[in-house]
């Protein structure tokens, strides 16, 4: 039985940036295009993250499968900054609920594994490895 799968990607207007969203149902969507083909690996890689599985999985449960995780590329490289954000979080009827904020440059978006790289925002506000936030989030 072939699974469901749910893609949309949105380019908002050139003053509010690029934003590229992408909604997986039970599967990775590989996009056949050179112009988002980074996007596309650097989506698929932050959704193998064990914490957005967990989360993908807690959604699915407490939705009865109905709800799943959106993963948004909120910002993209440019001269001045090296690093695309990334946004994972719930699209619900009233807002965009966001569960992690990441952060990598992008030269390391092409590696196999990309975790020693990764950023993620903590409770203060400040970009920290997401090694170093695992480490912290075992501890409670």
């Amino acid at each position: 039985m072939s699974r469901i799968i749910f893609l949309l990607i949105m380019i908002m207007l050139p003053t509010f940036g690029i934003c590229s969203v992408i909604h997986y149902k039970n599967d990775i969507v590989p996009i056949v295009s050179n112009h988002i083909d980074q996007d596309s690996l650097l989506i698929q890689r932050i959704y193998e993250l064990k914490e957005v599985q967990e989360k993908e999985s807690y959604l699915g449960r407490i939705s009865k499968g109905k709800g799943h995780l959106a993963i948004m590329i909120t910002s993209k490289p440019s001269k001045n900054e090296p690093y695309y954000l990334i946004q994972v979080g719930y699209n619900n009827p009233f807002r965009f609920e966001v569960y992690f904020n990441f952060r990598i440059d992008s030269k390391y978006i092409s590696r196999k594994n990309i975790i020693p790289y990764l950023d993620i925002l903590d409770m203060n506000s400040n970009y920290i490895k997401l090694i170093e936030w695992r480490k912290i989030a075992n501890q409670y």
